[in-house]
């Protein structure tokens, strides 16, 4: 027999697809994956779990997880995630700032945005952030500042920095920003990062601009983009909450039903 099931259930590593099913001996082709204690992951239908799609994809350096039915992973000691791949730490000289550019996209018609890592070195000074201690060197020679994220879809990984937040020598914040006046129509290209803690410590990073995919007239993302997702003009059919992720539709966070795929 077979079988397409689609179904998910909150809080437990019961997102499962079955496409072409075949029951096997001593299993009956419908597998449920569930979460053991110890992280594991088994299927429920006491044979084959040929059928179950179980969370198996990690990148380099990376362990697969699978978290309120959705898969994902967790980066290696010595590693840490950025932008969907396991880098390794940012190393910091005691008491000093480092700085890294993770990302940078900009589509046809919004600017530049940012996810930015800043480190404090170990037994630094805790210090806050700011966009005003940020500056892109474009290639023009200017220094164009940096601005809060507003709203609109977010291209990039981070997230704002909170008001109240320190950076505790030691450790490392993944932050979200935008440089308004760098956009397509400006027709200048990011090089460099400036960035000056409050105290005075200083550090720079190099830019690399990640091209976007022409659709139509528009220039976009299509790991991210809902109306392209994965490619363009794939689109979901509006029966379901959805969101973009990875180029894949993927049910909204808040919606434990059944979630139409889009085509």
């Amino acid at each position: 027999m077979k079988s397409a099931l689609f179904f998910s259930v909150a809080a437990t590593c019961t997102l499962v697809l079955f496409a072409a099913c075949s029951a096997s001996p001593g299993g009956s082709g419908i597998a449920t994956t569930i979460a053991n204690p110890d992280g594991g992951l088994t299927t429920s239908d006491g044979g084959t779990s040929a059928c179950a799609q179980t969370c198996t994809a990690a990148p380099a350096n990376g362990t697969p997880t699978c978290t309120a039915g959705q898969c994902g992973f967790a980066c290696n000691s010595g590693y840490e995630r950025s932008n969907g791949a396991c880098v390794s730490t940012l190393v910091v000289v005691p008491g000093q700032v480092g700085l890294r550019t993770t990302q940078a996209r900009m589509t046809e018609s919004g600017a530049l945005q940012l996810n930015v890592q800043v480190a404090n070195g170990v037994d630094g000074v805790p210090f806050a952030l700011t966009p005003s201690q940020l500056l892109v060197k474009t290639d023009d020679g200017l220094l164009r500042a940096a601005a809060a994220f507003s709203s609109g879809t977010a291209w990039v990984d981070g997230k704002d920095f909170p008001s109240d937040g320190r950076i505790a020598g030691g450790s490392s914040f993944q932050w979200r920003v935008q440089v308004p006046a760098v956009t397509r129509a400006s027709g200048v290209q990011p090089l460099e990062l400036q960035f000056t803690t409050s105290d005075g410590r200083k550090a720079s990073a190099s830019v690399s601009l990640e091209p976007c995919t022409t659709c139509g007239s528009t220039c976009t993302y299509l790991d991210r983009d809902l109306q392209n997702c994965g490619a363009c003009n794939k689109r979901p059919d509006g029966t379901q909450a959805m969101q973009c992720s990875g180029g894949a539709f993927k049910c909204d966070a808040t919606s434990a039903t059944l979630c139409a795929q889009g085509g």
